[in-house]
């Protein structure tokens, strides 16, 4: 009778601990980035009635217990936040979190940038480690993430115009067709050029002169001749002559690219109106911080006012042999015993299991509702017919004692 009371016992035992993993699953459903977690129950060793020897084995439990609890790292559904700070990852990585001493994971990438541009967890204030980029050369190694809010990114001067469009092979010998362009200086500062195209009294032939309206007039060099087209409209000659300009400052050659020879894609010559103009040039003004966006491999870019863009750090995410070994600290960290976990594997340089980063959205719990309520109800009544147990070895003891 004594083994049956204690067999349910344990029974209730492993059955309180079943309901507290389902109850903590229930509780998390909304927590980002929560993983669900499974009891797993395993049979005590049994008390042998007669041995092996005899015969088969006469074995009598003595029970069950819980053998370890384990986590389900699988994916959950994403949701979009519009929160450029908001990261989900879409595959088996973490993101790694320091709190001044040690490393800790994570799946729930809500993260905001402090009063320095420091990027931290949004509850903790943990900082967010990755590799700093300088100049497009990456660091070797992490440290934490900073926005470079108050940053700005100097102007470059114009060293190439991109031409595209038509001139008409209906214009007559000093037809001409003008637009007009925006350059910078080496400061960023932004000077209108005119382009003029006119036609020759070679067939199939334009001259290109460059103005300004400025004075004094900054135009040094401002003629290409001889530009020339094949019979089919393709460019055949890009002409010759460069175009120079100073603005005061260092004197700059900017360079005229007209299309490909013998080609379709810059200017040529066709039936119709003329439509040639500036199709882009390779200058701009000083640009001030404007935002950031994040790329699916987690590199982190600043955008600027002026059109530019300057990456300055990449998210790491680390992997783990087994992740089944990360201890939960709250907060919906991770720490991790090396010994168990086995080292933690960059996603950036060592790992290609770390998954996309996706900007802008949140990983929701992967706890299936529908699932935890059946097992609820499964604990519920494991937990009853375990009391029975108790409470039908209790009748039959008393009964035995009222027969003494």
């Amino acid at each position: 009778m004594l083994t049956a009371l204690y067999s349910g016992i344990s029974g209730l035992r492993s059955h309180q601990t079943f309901l507290d993993v389902v109850g903590n699953n229930i509780a998390n459903i909304n927590t980002p980035g929560f993983k669900e977690s499974r009891v797993r129950f395993a049979d005590l060793l049994s008390q042998d009635l007669t041995s092996a020897a005899a015969g088969n084995p006469a074995q009598v439990g003595l029970g069950v217990r819980a053998a370890g609890i384990d986590k389900n790292f699988s994916q959950g559904s994403v949701m979009q936040t519009g929160n450029v700070f908001d990261l989900a990852l879409g595959g088996e990585g973490f993101f790694v979190l320091n709190d001044g001493n040690q490393d800790f994971y994570t799946r729930a990438g809500a993260f905001h940038a402090d009063a320095d541009g420091i990027l931290e967890d949004s509850v903790s204030g943990y900082k967010v480690m990755g590799y700093a980029i300088t100049d497009d050369i990456k660091a070797n190694s992490t440290s934490a993430i900073q926005v470079p809010y108050n940053q700005l990114i100097p102007g470059k001067a114009t060293a190439l115009i991109n031409n595209v469009g038509n001139l008409s092979a209906e214009a007559a010998e000093d037809d001409t067709h003008a637009s007009s362009i925006d350059v910078f200086d080496s400061q960023g500062i932004k000077h209108t050029l005119t382009l003029t195209f006119t036609k020759t009294a070679t067939a199939n032939t334009w001259d290109l002169a460059v103005t300004s309206a400025e004075i004094p007039d900054p135009v040094t060099s401002g003629t290409i001749a001889g530009i020339e087209f094949n019979n089919d409209g393709s460019l055949k000659d890009a002409g010759t002559g460069t175009i120079e300009v100073d603005f005061g400052l260092d004197a700059q050659t900017i360079a005229m690219n007209l299309g490909t020879i013998d080609g379709f894609d810059g200017l040529t010559q066709l039936a119709g109106t003329s439509t040639a103009a500036v199709e882009s040039q390779d200058g701009y003004e000083v640009g001030n911080f404007k935002s950031v966006s994040i790329a699916t491999d987690g590199t982190l870019s600043a955008l600027y006012t002026n059109g530019q863009s300057k990456s300055f750090a990449q998210l790491e995410r680390v992997v783990f042999n087994n992740p089944n070994g990360l201890e939960q600290q709250g907060n919906n960290f991770f720490s991790s015993n090396r010994q168990v976990t086995g080292e933690p594997i960059s996603a950036v340089t060592q790992s290609g299991r770390g998954g996309n980063v996706m900007s802008g959205t949140l990983e929701n719990s992967n706890v299936d509702i529908t699932r935890e309520l059946t097992n609820l109800i499964i604990a519920q009544r494991g937990f009853q017919a375990n009391s029975r147990t108790i409470t039908t070895s209790n009748q039959v003891l008393q009964e035995i004692m009222q027969i003494i």
